[in-house]
């Protein structure tokens, strides 16, 4: 599996590693918790459970809402081309960001209030050789998160880049770093910082729109999972068989829950942890552990820091001529005996004094109340006036390690010993860093890595889903038909009967059944349920009349008919006349021999046929092509040279031709078959061996169609659009049978037709608007590829008419169902599809 893939493309080869039902609890419902949620989702599991214990997910994205204008307080910004993770899952729930242009990125003296703008993008192109060096041997590793780089920079940044020919990092750099909450750059290994360059140096600065919280809370509202908030994880015990997790719900009382597996993200481990540049770097009283720690969990979190880190809003008079915009305070970025100081403040919007002041602490003799007297002491010296001080959010942030712990293979250990022992599985800023971008894009791929297997076969009968978040779904119930006024759905016992039934009604008989259509879309011919009820009974009696050869019920003839109508007369009037028809692929009939030819040989000898039912047309060629290949040289090798079965053919559509001038003869066809008599043989491929024939019987059949017509929610309005082969069960019993027994109309043309103009699927689907539809994966590769092709054509299909799309008889790449069913503007086309039930069999 690929460490690193477009969100798109990741999961569309995976399938589930454990049972869909494997209850997994994610401890954290932050952007890595979410992120893992959603994958899971994905994947198809379907009892993920979230435990946050705060008010409301999305964890340090936290945003407020200050004099009715919204403010980010951790999380906060994109870059557009450096973020596909979180660009997708903004896509997915349809979440809107705004460009920051209007921001300044400037310096500004803490004494006089004077700034100046700051050279971000020469900053960044003088590191970009480096980074994309960097990146490109870490996407060779397989590895993710940290761990991909962790073997190539793990030398402290000043170490690392006297190495590389580099004096230092580039000031933008290094200013955005440390003012982002991730230490001094000296103090921290290198591989920390390619990951915040990496992610910040391509594309415009972005935001969204009411907030990063509001993303995150739509991902939450959407995934089919279960978020429990204000619900605190009190203690978490594991064993070889689950977990068991102790949590103290909102109005105090404790419960356990039992899960079988347990992620766990950011800081949750590291709560009796150290802290960066603390006087003390002993760890806290740690006798109530909240976690049973393994001894390898020890030994790695114990090398663990993290920064004490403070957004502190005020309201302040005096610094109006600040324009919208970052602004960094040199002094304190440089100096590191400085913490507490603020190392940056914001100024959200142009209309109004409120600002954002973003500083360490160090859990010691540094904390909120002394990071506060700090920061207005700043506005003092700068000319300003507090007028409030709004707030303040203290944020354990950034867990890492030192240079010398990294380079002791401290990230090989954590993933390739630590995740996965004791059901347990830990993502968020160690493993990944602490940027929103990373911790989305690692928890997916641990997802990816732990929970999913690209087999080829799946391990676990599962749906995917193609929609993972329930607002795609629009409608969430699939649109029902109704049936045709003064029309009700009958339960019969076979195909026949209810041709009979919807032949004789007087709503129904004059209704059109089947529609054939030829390459240009153009109707070639029609079937009224009347029509075909009449045309069953002529072909029924001229085989039971027939005396050359006699053929008697329970006989089995071959059905060989181009794509067409006359099929479909033909095997109706075998089932009239209780003889059974065996559909075949009709061979070219001016190619000497090959497998089709053979295929009908050997069919008809393993069925013991009596004749061949087709057309006056298809014989003729097949005449024709027997003449071309006597006068042609004779095949020398021999091999593949079947021959057509020395067995007497009936033209089916003569009979029914001939029908309208004649008086009908009645026959008794009037008896109802039993439930274990034969229907029809289907044979097999063969494209793997010799064809096999299958039994199919009267109420197989029927049971199987009603449970389709149920399914497909197929009613008297129902409109199908098939291109499927008819003498295959996919084309035959799933389309052509249950489209009658439902009683509603078909649209129908070759497969042939389709290879040749996959568009017309959609054109015909728009046109007839039809309701019901199926295909193999292919068929909908076909569809997005010809769309590709002819992109610079402006086309309007209005699918809304769609309820029901089966997707079948292969394993399907989702990202062709998706592109389909969401349209693809790349190729300027405008598909209108609602909620429709798509399903993969």
């Amino acid at each position: 599996m690929a460490a690193q893939m477009n969100p798109k493309d990741q999961f569309s080869k995976l399938h589930p590693g454990f049972p869909v039902k494997t209850r997994i609890a994610i401890v954290g419902g932050g952007p890595s918790g979410l992120s893992a949620a959603y994958a899971l989702c994905k994947l198809g599991y379907n009892n993920v459970t979230v435990l946050e214990k705060h008010h409301t997910v999305s964890g340090m994205c936290l945003s407020v809402d200050i004099e009715g204008k919204i403010y980010d307080l951790g999380g906060q910004v994109l870059a557009a081309s450096s973020s596909p993770t979180i660009f997708h899952l903004a896509n997915e729930a349809g979440s809107e960001l705004e460009e920051m242009d209007s921001h300044k990125l400037a310096l500004i003296d803490s004494f006089t209030g004077k700034y100046e703008d700051i050279q971000v993008a020469d900053d960044y192109v003088s590191a970009v050789s480096l980074t994309l060096d960097l990146q490109d041997k870490a996407k060779t590793s397989g590895r993710i998160g940290v761990h991909a780089i962790s073997d190539l920079a793990y030398d402290s940044t000043p170490a690392f880049l006297e190495d590389h020919g580099f004096s230092s990092v580039p000031k933008s750099v290094a200013y955005g770093y440390t003012a982002s909450g991730y230490g001094f750059v000296q103090d921290m290994p290198y591989a920390y910082i390619h990951e915040f360059t990496r992610t910040s140096m391509a594309g415009k600065i972005r935001r969204f729109k009411g907030g990063y919280m509001s993303m995150w809370q739509k991902i939450s509202e959407s995934l089919p999972i279960e978020v429990l908030c204000n619900t605190e994880v009190v203690a978490i015990r594991r064993n070889s068989s689950g977990v068991n997790i102790k949590v103290k719900q909102n109005d105090g009382n404790l419960i356990t829950r039992e899960f079988d597996k347990v992620i766990i993200s950011g800081s949750f481990p590291f709560k009796n942890g150290r802290t960066y540049r603390s006087p003390s770097l002993l760890e806290e009283d740690a006798d109530d552990e909240i976690l049973d720690f393994s001894e390898l969990e020890k030994e790695l979190f114990r090398k663990v820091q993290t920064i004490d880190y403070y957004t502190t809003v005020m309201k302040i008079k005096g610094l109006e001529h600040l324009p919208v915009g970052f602004f960094y305070f040199g002094e304190f970025m440089d100096d590191p005996e400085t913490i507490g100081n603020p190392v940056a403040l914001q100024k959200f919007y142009s209309d109004t004094n409120i600002f954002l002041f973003w500083s360490y602490g160090n859990s010691a003799n540094v904390r909120g109340q002394e990071v506060t007297q700090l920061a207005i002491d700043a506005v003092k010296r700068m000319g300003g006036e507090i007028e409030m001080v709004i707030l303040q959010q203290r944020f354990k942030y950034f867990p890492h390690v030192e240079s010398q712990v990294m380079k002791g293979g401290f990230y090989e250990k954590l993933e390739t010993e630590l995740q996965g022992q004791q059901n347990t599985y830990y993502i968020g800023g160690l493993m990944a860093f602490e940027l929103t971008e990373r911790n989305s894009s690692y928890a997916m791929g641990l997802v990816c890595k732990h929970f999913a297997t690209d087999e080829l076969i799946p391990r676990f009968p599962y749906v995917k889903r193609l929609f993972t978040l329930k607002s795609e779904c629009r409608d969430k119930i699939p649109r029902e038909l109704d049936e045709s006024k003064g029309l009700e759905f009958p339960d019969l016992s076979s195909l026949d009967c209810y041709l009979k039934y919807w032949g004789n009604h007087n709503i129904s008989c004059n209704k059109i059944l089947y529609r054939w259509i030829n390459d240009e879309g153009e109707v070639m011919g029609q079937r009224t349920f009347g029509e075909l009820h009449a045309n069953a009974a002529c072909i029924a009696e001229k085989l039971l009349s027939s005396r050359k050869p006699v053929i008697n019920p329970g006989d089995r003839v071959l059905l060989v008919h181009v794509p067409g109508l006359d099929f479909i007369d033909a095997f109706f009037g075998c089932l009239r006349a209780r003889v059974l028809p065996v559909p075949a692929l009709p061979p070219d009939p001016l190619q000497r021999g090959g497998q089709a030819l053979l295929k009908i040989e050997n069919i008809a000898k393993s069925c013991k046929a009596v004749a061949i039912l087709s057309t006056v047309g298809y014989q003729l060629a097949v005449r024709a092509g027997s003449v071309k290949n006597l006068i042609s040289l004779p095949n020398k090798n021999g091999k593949g040279s079947g021959r057509w079965p020395n067995l007497p053919w009936l033209h089916t559509d003569s009979w029914v031709k001939n029908s309208k001038d004649a008086p009908s003869v009645s026959i008794d066809c009037n008896s109802v078959p039993r439930a274990d008599e034969l229907c029809f043989l289907q044979f097999t491929s063969g494209s793997t061996g010799d064809a096999k024939g299958v039994v199919i019987t009267h109420s197989g059949l029927i049971h199987n169609v009603k449970l389709m017509q149920r399914r497909y929610h197929s009613t008297s309005n129902t409109v199908l659009i098939s291109w499927l082969p008819q003498y295959h069960d996919m084309g035959l019993i799933g389309g052509l049978f249950t489209a009658l027994v439902s009683g509603g109309t078909a649209i129908l043309f070759s497969p042939m037709t389709f290879i040749k103009n996959p568009l017309l699927w959609l054109e015909t689907i728009s046109k007839y608007r039809g309701t019901h539809s199926a295909g193999p994966n292919f068929s909908f590769e076909l569809v997005v590829r010809r769309l590709e092709v002819e992109k610079n054509k402006i086309r309007k299909y209005d699918l809304s008419s769609m309820i029901f799309l089966m997707i079948a008889a292969e394993p399907h790449n989702t990202l062709w169902i998706a592109a389909c069913a969401s349209g693809n503007s790349l190729v300027a086309l405008k598909l209108h599809l609602p909620y429709a039930d798509i399903v993969h069999q």
